[in-house]
């Protein structure tokens, strides 16, 4: 997951696509995690903002998958909240 949550934005937006993602904090401070504008602590959080952001784009899962220059797969199996490495 740590490898994915720097990649991906980073390669989204090298090729001018935006990923906004809303707060995510629950149950972070009570694990002792700092209050991060943005964050998101788990790979289903992580899979619906991206989803909703690729939908609210207008973009297909295989536009976005060329677009970040992975398989089509790669992005569903985000999408899902599936740990992908």
């Amino acid at each position: 997951m740590a490898v994915l949550s720097r990649w991906l934005p980073v390669c989204l937006q090298s090729k001018n696509v935006r990923l906004n993602v809303q707060k995510q904090t629950t149950g972070a401070k009570r694990h002792g995690i700092p209050d991060m504008p943005g964050a998101i602590f788990n790979t289903k959080a992580m899979g619906e903002a991206l989803r909703a952001e690729r939908a609210a784009l207008g973009m297909t899962q295989a536009k976005l998958a060329a677009a970040a220059g992975v398989p089509r797969q790669r992005i569903s199996e985000i999408e899902r909240g599936e740990n992908v490495t």
